[in-house]
């Protein structure tokens, strides 16, 4: 007689190993997505098939997700009162709406997916002390001493466990009190920035008891240590450590700055991490109104520009000039957005150096409708700075063409224009 395992209690979104999905539900749900993404549909139908999208992960399979995972559940604590195993929780800061009153815009807002409406809410930070809980190092995934993961600390539940994270068996104990900033996507430049570094902002507002370690895995990259070194609270360390699993006396979670992650962030929050920064990589540049393209030139990465060359041209006619963050040091890369007036680029992670430039004015090259990123939009109205965007003239697979006529009308338009 052969027996089944019990259905997982899930609180939250549901979850799954690879392991206990067949091969044509991940197939379907996998196509799916991509149907979603990449047919030009208007918006209001877009969303209505991710809708359709989150639904099949979250009930229609159901009886395909629900096994085979070494947790017992998922549980959002922004949602919960109280949870077993969480000893306190406590919220940082107020809610902040932010209003979108400019025509350029609303029209804008048209075609993304993180904003419905001429409004957004965000809601404030939080943050919760687990007794005994468990921290996977490697990905920042945190959960209960009872085995229920913590939703926040996993931007997509379903794809976080889908990348086989062994089960904490036998984690490794660490006496005191421990915490995180990293998530599956700390790899990520723009992650790392807007994401990661800005919950080191949240423990220091929070007034959380020191002393305090950050625990982070041995593979950060260089600049990744740095900015950590340098963004950390007063009475906070850091260790790095290969552990997998770790379960201090006390674990310290700290969540997103703002939620929905689109990239805003508070004013306050970007301050603390300008200043810090700033400190470190040495005075300003003279602000010499430079102007500069961002291209993706790393074979293989998606949203490339097939006309990249004649774009390239035409840019310089108009005093641009191309600059190649991947080429430059961290700090070459702080000093040049510094002193930049104007930068241009496809969406991508290099367009998060406008953290560092000062009334900026942004144009991005993004893809059609639907499902055009925002977080780039976001952050350039957090700081301030013009934000403009090009939408390309026709889809190549992944990449895209410029139409050169109408990018000449938008940099006038920014005041760019030769």
């Amino acid at each position: 007689m052969t027996s089944r395992r019990a259905p997982l209690s899930v609180e939250g979104p549901v979850v799954a190993s690879r392991a206990a999905l067949r091969p044509w539900a991940l197939k379907r749900l996998r196509a799916l997505r991509r149907w979603c993404l990449r047919l030009p549909l208007p918006k209001s139908l877009a969303l209505t098939l991710g809708a359709l999208y989150r639904a099949c992960n979250r009930h229609l399979l159901l009886p395909e997700l629900a096994v085979g995972t070494p947790f017992r559940g998922v549980v959002q604590l922004r949602r919960r009162q109280r949870t077993d195993g969480v000893s306190s929780r406590h919220t940082v800061g107020e809610p902040v709406t932010v209003q979108f009153t400019e025509p350029r815009q609303r029209r804008f807002l048209r075609h993304v997916y993180h904003y419905r409406g001429n409004a957004q809410r965000f809601e404030p930070a939080f943050v919760a002390t687990l007794d005994r809980g468990l921290l996977h190092v490697p990905t920042g995934g945190v959960a209960t001493a009872s085995h229920m993961l913590i939703g926040e600390s996993c931007r997509n539940q379903v794809e976080w466990l889908l990348t086989r994270v062994p089960p904490p068996a036998a984690p490794r104990r660490h006496h005191g009190a421990a915490t995180t900033i990293l998530a599956s996507v700390s790899g990520n430049y723009y992650h790392w920035l807007i994401d990661c570094l800005p919950r080191l902002w949240v423990l220091a507002r929070s007034g959380v008891s020191t002393p305090l370690t950050v625990l982070a895995p041995d593979t950060l990259a260089p600049f990744q240590r740095s900015t950590l070194q340098w963004c950390l609270p007063p009475g906070i360390d850091v260790r790095y450590t290969n552990d997998q699993w770790v379960q201090p006396d006390s674990l310290i979670f700290a969540s997103l700055a703002l939620e929905p992650a689109t990239g805003f962030l508070p004013a306050e929050c970007l301050t603390y991490l300008r200043e810090r920064i700033f400190a470190q990589v040495g005075e300003a540049p003279q602000r010499g109104g430079r102007r500069l393209y961002i291209p993706r030139s790393i074979p293989g990465q998606p949203r490339r520009i097939v006309n990249e060359e004649a774009l390239i041209e035409r840019l310089v006619t108009h005093g641009f000039e191309v600059c190649r963050p991947e080429q430059l040091s961290f700090e070459e890369q702080v000093q040049t957005f510094r002193a930049a007036e104007a930068i241009v680029g496809s969406r991508g992670a290099a367009l998060t150096n406008m953290l560092f430039g000062t009334r900026l004015r942004v144009l991005e090259l993004t893809a059609p409708m639907p499902f055009a990123g925002s977080v780039y939009f976001s952050l350039a109205g957090a700081l301030g700075h013009d934000y403009h965007y090009l939408f390309a003239r026709q889809r190549v697979g992944q990449h895209f063409d410029v139409d050169l006529e109408r990018l000449d009308e938008v940099l006038k338009g920014m005041r760019c224009a030769a």
